[in-house]
């Protein structure tokens, strides 16, 4: 049995489902604040959405339409279309490198990977990555309201020295 499944066995399921939902929710937090952040800056989308939709989507439903593969079947080509159509969009990590940069927040690029990677197995799957002994789902969770903490003083404007994460696990106020 798997770490993670040993450590998750000897908590009541309500609880691990309560901390899912809670990871869910400071996931959703963060994807919420680098989209208004880039919203307000103008950074939100790679190319406007009319542009988009008359020039780009087209050729590539036609590009689509054309491979002639067997296992790509009417509905998996269906499929495939339906994905592109927020395309236009910056994606979670091109916008949260955005307000990495333009607040200076203590993030290196595997903070960032770690934070994308975390997020998307919440937001898509409803669950953390999974876990070993040194990264565990409780870890995680904290990483994530640690995520949320320094992005909202950065943005309600406090320049000072912003709470460290030890080994990027723990919080040090």
């Amino acid at each position: 049995m798997a770490f993670a499944d040993a450590r998750r066995s000897q908590i009541p399921s309500g609880l691990v489902r309560q901390l899912e939902a809670r990871g869910l929710l400071a996931s959703t937090l963060l994807d919420l604040i680098v989209l208004k952040y880039a919203s307000a800056k103008k950074d939100r989308n790679v190319v406007g959405e009319k542009a988009f939709r008359r020039q780009v989507l087209p050729t590539l439903r036609n590009a689509i339409g054309a491979v002639r593969l067997p296992e790509l079947t009417k509905e998996l080509r269906e499929r495939a279309i339906d994905q592109l159509q927020g395309a236009y969009r910056r994606s979670f990590r091109q916008r949260l490198d955005f307000l990495t940069k333009e607040l200076d927040l203590p993030l290196d690029a595997k903070a960032c990977r770690r934070a994308v990677a975390i997020r998307n197995k919440l937001v898509h799957d409803g669950t953390y990555l999974s876990a070993n002994e040194d990264d565990n789902w409780y870890n995680q969770y904290k990483f994530m309201i640690w995520m949320d903490l320094v992005a909202l003083c950065r943005l309600a404007g406090y320049e000072g020295d912003l709470p460290l994460l030890i080994d990027g696990r723990r919080l040090e106020v």
